[in-house]
């Protein structure tokens, strides 16, 4: 149905969610809700209202919209330059802060970064990319350290099954090997 009047009227579309739930699906229903936002993606100023019963419920709820909106595709239609925002507001019975918000932006964030690191095609995400890639997204945390065994040294160090499944690739084969030393952790544990 539609609100408003003249000029300012707005589409309202209501989902409700299917009450039966098997042992395999979430309380929260996310598939539900994931299907229904994928009708509706291609809508200007998009608002999606969750109604949970629980901060676990909205949280699943609003990964399953946040994960309709990827940040890469190849399709014939290109993604938008500037794509719509899409608000979530939840509206729950438990209370829900900021440390909540936090957690389903970051968790969001992480969903739509798999989406493109899996749906990107090696041979644009080729090894040399995605070596820069994991740079780029841990150089900047403390206590990380980036090491990168690429080429002929994957070999020299022990690593010929890489090197020999990927020695004859136009991007030579690498290994990443990414640590995390926290500023408490004791030198042995180190």
């Amino acid at each position: 149905f539609f609100i408003g009047s003249g000029a300012s009227l707005r589409k309202v579309v209501l989902g409700l969610l299917p009450t039966l739930v098997s042992r395999d699906n979430c309380v929260g229903r996310p598939h539900a809700v994931s299907n229904l936002v994928k009708t509706l993606k291609n809508t200007d100023n998009l608002v999606v209202i969750l109604n949970s019963s629980t901060t676990e419920a909205a949280f699943a709820q609003s990964c399953a919209v946040g994960r309709q909106f990827p940040s890469h595709t190849l399709k014939s239609k290109p993604l938008p330059e500037n794509p719509n925002v899409v608000h979530i507001i939840v509206n729950c019975k438990e209370t829900v802060d900021q440390s909540f918000v936090y957690c389903v932006t970051t968790t969001i964030e992480n969903i739509r970064l798999a989406q493109r690191l899996v749906d990107t095609p090696p041979n644009i995400l080729h090894t040399d990319a995605y070596v820069e890639e994991s740079i780029r997204a841990f150089s900047q945390l403390k206590g990380c350290t980036i090491q990168v065994i690429k080429g002929t040294e994957l070999e020299a160090r022990g690593f010929g099954g890489i090197w020999g499944v990927g020695k004859a690739s136009e991007h030579l084969p690498a290994l990443v090997v990414l640590s995390y030393f926290p500023a408490a952790a004791r030198v042995e544990e180190k």
